[in-house]
């Protein structure tokens, strides 16, 4: 029986962590970090640009990714409200 590892993130001087999470049946997303929330959107932006990187090297069209996140930023990003807990 394989058994639950917890995972522990921790920051350190060169090691920042963001943890977000994405509930697609309630179509919710969370994040969570120990920063404020101009640096979780620098943080944020750093890894969709990692993230383009990776999906061009491993061969997808510059164009579409470049149209999928152009479409992502434009349409979808409206449709969010912010929930104040």
């Amino acid at each position: 029986m394989k058994k639950d590892i917890p995972i522990i993130l921790k920051d350190s001087k060169t090691i920042l962590n963001i943890v977000i999470q994405a509930d697609l049946k309630k179509n919710t997303t969370t994040v969570f970090s120990s920063f404020s929330h101009w640096e979780n959107l620098a943080l944020i932006l750093e890894g969709l640009g990692v993230t383009v990187e990776k999906c061009l090297q491993e061969g997808m069209g510059k164009k579409k990714v470049y149209g999928a996140v152009k479409d992502y930023m434009t349409k979808v990003l409206t449709s969010y409200s912010i929930n104040e807990d």
